[in-house]
């Protein structure tokens, strides 16, 4: 059936308008919808699971993620389907359906010599290079380290993110820890998010929200402040007020954080 007019003549993607409206002609369609000739409209592309289709609605250009555009004859027509990729693939425009692209799997999983996708090893996020039952060096998930190039083991270091060097020796370590140089992890100073190394004076790296950095240790900041890195503890930097507060200079004070009486 016609559709009515559309409502935006700019490119994106856009489905039917509510009926009754009054709009201006559509340039763009939304995803699974063409644009009908003769000023018909959005209208659905008629091969099902098809993203993109001609004026004439029954020949799809592109279909939707994870599946590809297949042609076959019957009856000496040319019958187009979308058709699946394999499992935990988004991508199999060269390789066809059933198999995927390289390059395409799902994270967690890799393509094997077949075209398939196969889960990476246990608590592994990415072994594209090493292969399925593998796991790629640094992608192991947070609490983790690889070991013999094969495996994610959990780390034997408390506090601990990354250990790839070993599983009693921590490579990173958690937010609000730092490295000591037996490769354990210990608390920052108060206040910090980040730490160049534990037991190091003036090493933080990263505040906590309302403390900013400065010379290595995190100071406070104005109150109802989030974060004064540039203007320095006991101001406020721009935009970082809390909600319904605004940044303003006083003399004597600085920048600090006052009630924005534009906020009912």
């Amino acid at each position: 059936p016609t559709q009515s007019p559309q409502v935006i003549t700019d490119a994106g993607d856009h489905g039917p308008a509510s009926p009754g409206v009054a709009t201006l002609p559509c340039k763009s369609c939304a995803a699974t919808f063409g644009l009908a000739s003769e000023g018909q409209g959005c209208q659905s592309c008629s091969v099902k699971g098809c993203k993109r289709c001609s004026e004439f609605l029954d020949e799809c250009e592109e279909c939707l993620e994870g599946s590809t555009l297949f042609l076959s004859r019957s009856n000496g027509s040319v019958v187009q389907e979308c058709l699946p990729c394999a499992p935990h693939c988004s991508r199999c425009v060269l390789l066809g359906p059933g198999h995927c692209d390289p390059e395409q799997c799902d994270q967690g999983f890799s393509l094997t010599p077949t075209g398939v996708c196969a889960p990476c090893s246990m608590h592994c996020g990415n072994c594209s290079r090493s292969g399925p039952g593998h796991c790629d060096a640094g992608h192991c998930r947070a609490g983790y380290g690889l070991q013999d190039g094969l495996e994610c083991s959990r780390c034997q270091v408390d506090q601990c993110d990354a250990c790839d060097s070993g599983l009693g020796k921590c490579d990173v370590c958690r937010e609000g820890f730092g490295l000591t140089p037996d490769r354990s992890c210990e608390a920052c100073a108060e206040a910090c998010k980040r730490c160049r190394g534990a037991g190091i004076s003036d090493s933080c790296a990263e505040c906590i929200p309302g403390f900013g950095l400065d010379g290595g240790r995190c100071l406070a900041c104005a109150d109802q402040c989030e974060g004064c890195d540039f203007t320095g503890p006991g101001q406020c930097d721009v935009g970082k007020c809390s909600v319904g507060w605004v940044a303003n200079n006083i003399s004597g004070a600085g920048s600090v954080c006052v009630r924005d009486l534009r906020v009912d």
